[in-house]
């Protein structure tokens, strides 16, 4: 009897020890593996520039270890967004009483500077009233994700040398750009929430836009295109830089390709223009 109890005791130790050796031997194998970001060939070009820029191996590797980033495979499709239905149908709520009465308030509350704005740029204050109201309905809905995951997971699972591959390696090292200015403008270029598509603020910049066209609006020397007047001059930098003075159309297209977008922009904006008589 003791014997048997011996013998039931060192079967019960010997099964927890395979399993200790087990996950042992497990996590030993994992220690030997590269990072994602170091083994996929779709991240060599990326880890290549980012150097250039001056980035140490150890800060590239600390950027793609945060525990923040997660590698999402349905954000890949998420991130094509989607084609923008009829803004100004009867289904459509933009043009409503209550809709335009907001944008009315909104471009009260700012006139002074959307003024200035409109002056110094040359682009039409209540167009860029429409662009935020389309846009976050005035910063009402930014966003859930963050929009280094957004880039980072297309990267991953999207073979180098296809077109949004392409797209998301430039937005992903722009992202990355703007940890640069971090220091300065406490930029958290990790933890930044974006839309699906990755745009950021506001005004929905993706981060290439945000480096190119993004203005310091209120002069306190950061750009924060969570905050309305360098969302307001922002836009209108951008719309200015891609022909609005030649063809309004054209540079609200650039802004977000497609025609039912333009066209939602410049119904609205009329509809504040008659509201503001």
């Amino acid at each position: 009897m003791k014997h048997l109890k011996s013998s039931k005791l060192w079967d019960c130790q010997s099964f927890w020890l395979i399993i200790f050796l087990f996950w042992a031997g497990f996590l030993l194998i994992l220690s030997f593996q590269e990072p994602y970001w170091r083994a996929g060939k779709q991240y060599a070009d990326i880890i290549k520039e980012l150097r250039e820029l001056g980035f140490s191996d150890k800060q590239i590797d600390s950027i793609f270890s945060d525990p923040r980033i997660r590698l999402h495979p349905d954000l890949v499709q998420k991130s094509k967004g989607v084609n923008v239905p009829s803004l100004i149908s009867s289904n459509s709520r933009l043009l409503s009483q209550e809709s335009v009465a907001r944008g009315k308030k909104f471009l009260e509350e700012n006139r002074e500077f959307l003024e200035k704005i409109e002056s110094k740029y040359g682009v039409e204050k209540e167009a860029i009233v429409a662009i935020l109201r389309i846009e976050t309905d005035f910063g009402k809905y930014l966003g859930e994700y963050y929009a280094f995951n957004i880039f980072n997971s297309v990267v991953f699972y999207t073979d180098s040398g296809f077109y949004r591959y392409e797209w998301a390696k430039k937005e992903l090292i722009s992202l990355i750009k703007l940890s640069q200015l971090s220091q300065r403008e406490k930029f958290d270029y990790l933890g930044i929430r974006s839309s699906s598509a990755g745009a950021i603020g506001l005004a929905q910049f993706l981060p290439s836009s945000y480096l190119q066209f993004a203005v310091d609006g209120n002069g306190d020397g950061k750009i924060n295109l969570f905050e309305v007047e360098d969302s307001i001059e922002s836009i209108a930098n951008y719309l200015k830089e891609s022909g609005w003075q030649k063809n309004r159309n054209k540079a609200i297209w650039r802004y977000n390709p497609d025609e039912h977008y333009v066209e939602g922009v410049n119904v609205y904006a009329q509809k504040l223009k008659e509201a503001d008589k």
